[in-house]
């Protein structure tokens, strides 16, 4: 499976509301493509654990950018 196809199973999956199920019948009714449920979770997990260091950097990067956004708003 391709690294947009993966992306674009976990963006529907996580923010489309599709759950494994109906992306699985997405795939194969779009493209006789057979990904099974535990496939797609597996996906999922994967993806969660590659993106989890940047998220957590971004949550602590973030309150730095608006602490010194609201001092120079000040100034």
């Amino acid at each position: 499976m391709s690294v947009n196809l993966q992306a674009l199973l976990v963006w529907l999956g996580n923010y489309g509301h599709l759950s494994y199920a109906k992306l699985s019948e997405l795939l194969w009714e779009l493209g006789r493509i057979f990904v099974g449920v535990g496939t797609l979770q597996k996906t999922n997990q994967r993806v969660a654990a590659a993106v989890k260091p940047a998220l957590k950097a971004l949550w602590e990067w973030e309150p730095l950018q608006l602490s010194s956004f609201q001092i120079s708003m000040r100034h």
